[in-house]
């Protein structure tokens, strides 16, 4: 079984949206989670929480979208569903 991972919005920001700094190429940072992912290393956790604060910052749904899919087709995706504290 492979390790369940949480990754933060940002990384997929990273990632969809081609982010870089003056130090590192973030996108090339998170595209390498997602390959660890899609080769079995990891199984990423997700809510409709963390899709809909992704979709709100996001310059490409399209990236978005392919990048589930593929995740999807390996069943890499574990979706949970969000609680709140009271």
């Amino acid at each position: 079984m492979s390790a369940r991972i949480y990754v933060d919005a940002n990384v997929y920001l990273d990632y969809c949206n081609g982010r870089s700094d003056s130090i590192r190429p973030l996108q090339e940072l998170a595209f390498s989670v997602f390959q660890r992912t899609l080769q079995c290393e990891f199984e990423i956790v997700v809510s409709n929480l963390l899709i809909e604060e992704i979709e709100e910052a996001l310059k490409n749904k399209t990236t978005l979208d392919m990048l589930i899919a593929d995740l999807n087709s390996k069943n890499k995706i574990v979706y949970v569903e969000e609680t709140r504290m009271r």
